[in-house]
């Protein structure tokens, strides 16, 4: 109760893996002799990677043999083709591609933030000495003997809004925070260190699991009103029982920034 009081304070307003969800039953026109020179977004399809074009939304199957080759969900990519993206009914065939270039890479698991904040004391002291390991990129040390970890993947264009946050090294089966401020600031706070500062922005609450790891299901940009061009800093506070090093009863994570484009 508590916890979920001092969590209401911290807002100033208010998959697990990436997938950018196709459906099943897209529409795939016929093969044009058109040549294509355009942008678009790999995505996860039902059973493979598939393409959807940015300016038309219209999605398509593999444009390559490879089935993309090196690209992964969220990339931004570049395809010059002798017709209009191929169609196969299955995610095998010949392709008519003749280049994919690689725009920005969001996909396989890259991660668009930049971390900041951590609890081995290069950047503030720990409130009881509960520092983590040096260059373990970790929060302040919790219950558990280790400090959470906050990672994002996905995309940092506002247009896609597919970023998903993911804590690590959390308490199991506790509550949790994700957390929106504007400025970077460095201050004990319960068990741990705050990284962000006003105006803070509360996100979402999530449920940290067995393993102690927990990953934002909203839109973030959305949800916290980002403008192209904002940098903003995320971070996790979450329950640690009474047990915790310094008997705050919480703990908070390294931080994470990025600018939205």
């Amino acid at each position: 109760m508590q916890f979920m009081h001092l969590a209401r304070n911290v807002a100033a307003a208010a998959v697990a893996a990436l997938a950018l969800p196709a459906s099943a039953g897209a529409t795939t026109a016929s093969l044009s002799p058109s040549p294509y020179d355009g942008t678009g977004v790999i995505i996860q399809g039902p059973s493979c990677l598939l393409y959807q074009d940015d300016a038309s939304g219209t999605v398509f199957n593999n444009a390559d043999a490879g089935g993309f080759g090196v690209f992964g969900v969220g990339d931004h990519v570049r395809i010059v083709a002798e017709q209009y993206p191929c169609f196969f009914p299955s995610c095998s065939g010949v392709a008519c591609i003749n280049s994919i270039t690689l725009i920005e890479a969001f996909g396989a698991g890259n991660d668009p933030t930049t971390a900041f904040c951590f609890g081995d004391g290069s950047t503030a002291a720990c409130p009881c000495a509960n520092e983590s390991g040096a260059g373990d990129g970790e929060g302040c040390e919790n219950s558990g003997g280790v400090g959470a970890i906050l990672s994002g993947v996905g995309s940092d264009l506002l247009s896609d809004d597919n970023l998903v946050l993911t804590i690590e090294q959390g308490r199991a089966n506790q509550p949790c925070v994700f957390v929106q401020g504007a400025t970077q600031i460095a201050t004990p706070f319960r068990d741990g260190v705050l990284c962000m500062g006003n105006p803070t922005d509360r996100l979402e609450l999530a449920f940290l699991d067995s393993s102690g790891v927990a990953s934002t299901t909203s839109a973030l940009g959305a949800e916290g009103n980002v403008t192209p061009g904002q940098t903003v800093h995320y971070q996790v506070w979450y329950r640690d029982p009474a047990i915790s090093p310094c008997g705050s009863g919480s703990n908070l994570s390294n931080g994470v920034s990025m600018t939205w484009l």
